[in-house]
């Protein structure tokens, strides 16, 4: 069995200085929630055995605030990734690896999780997607239909 966490990044900060968009850091809501997804994300039995971050400031931010210790790569490609980008990418993890996280940006997150799942899901900042695959290689996991789990959120949705 192979397991997928896609996390969209926490919230950022519009508000910034900082002089591109690849460089806004998080706000104070989204350094709050990225521990709170990050243990979720551990009482589930969902840490991955290895992470692929995009390069972007609030991404790699979010991550180092998650609190899961395990390799993680910064990978520049995944900043304005498409869903069949964010897969390609995965498709090259080595099957010792069971679980793995991806951490990245809409739309892409939310295409990923549809063109797998076949299911639309909304993803708003900091939201994890858990994938499940009964495929025991990632090859052949990205062939089939994975089963989205749940979506984890940091708070509950309003209204």
């Amino acid at each position: 069995m192979k397991r997928l966490v896609l996390l969209r990044h926490a919230k950022s900060s519009n508000k910034s200085l900082a002089a591109t968009d690849h460089e806004r850091p998080l706000k104070g809501r989204g350094r709050r929630d990225a521990p709170v997804i990050g243990l979720r994300i551990v009482q589930r039995g969902w840490d991955p055995d290895t992470v692929l971050c995009s390069s972007a400031a609030r991404a790699v931010e979010t991550w180092e605030r998650l609190g899961i210790d395990a390799p993680c790569a910064i990978v520049p490609a995944l900043y304005h990734a498409s869903g069949t980008g964010l897969i390609d990418h995965l498709r090259g993890l080595g099957d010792s690896i069971d679980t793995a996280m991806a951490i990245g940006h809409n739309p892409g997150w939310e295409d990923a999780v549809e063109q797998l799942s076949g299911e639309e899901t909304r993803m708003t900042t900091c939201n994890a997607a858990l994938l499940e695959s009964t495929e025991d290689s990632w090859d052949a996991a990205f062939g089939g239909k994975w089963t989205l789990v749940t979506v984890l959120r940091p708070r509950p949705p309003r209204g």
